[in-house]
């Protein structure tokens, strides 16, 4: 009786432990993804910093437009428009406009927004686009933009 015994229980850890391991080399696993198939939009590689410079090699951003954007968290925009201010004092003939601060509920929060074009010194900056001191740079495309993102 003990032989048997000893004989079903030296089967059943023998099951318990083999049923497992071919049941877990068969077992599939599939991730959903809940909203759907996401073309994934391929990063844009930062143009060349050189136009920036004069023949002599220094920084020349005479008549260049710089934009400002801000990410609409706790004084960011502020910090932004000083960096603007000080480009405009330390570099005269620099052009610093304002392009807007982005909420949190912005698109923008989601690198789609609508001022991309802008932002990319493709599209012409709206009618009503001036400088921080005041000088229109309407029809002017951006050269260059400063984003400030604060966490």
């Amino acid at each position: 009786m003990k032989k048997l015994l000893a004989i079903v229980l030296a089967i059943v850890l023998i099951a318990a432990i083999a049923v497992p391991i071919a049941v877990a080399s068969t077992v599939t696993v599939v991730a959903l993804n809940p909203l759907g198939a996401i073309d994934i939009q391929q990063n844009i590689p930062l143009t060349s910093r050189d136009r920036f410079l004069d023949e002599d090699g220094n920084v020349d951003f005479y008549d260049r437009v710089i934009g400002l954007s801000a990410y609409s968290k706790t004084f960011n925009s502020q910090v932004v428009q000083a960096l603007g201010w000080l480009l405009m004092e330390h570099y005269p003939g620099v052009l610093v406009v304002n392009t807007g601060v982005a909420d949190l509920g912005s698109p923008w929060n989601h690198k789609t927004d609508a001022n991309y074009d802008q932002w990319a010194g493709i599209a012409p900056l709206p009618a009503n686009a001036v400088t921080l001191d005041g000088i229109s740079v309407a029809g002017r495309t951006l050269d260059a933009v400063i984003f400030g993102v604060a966490d």
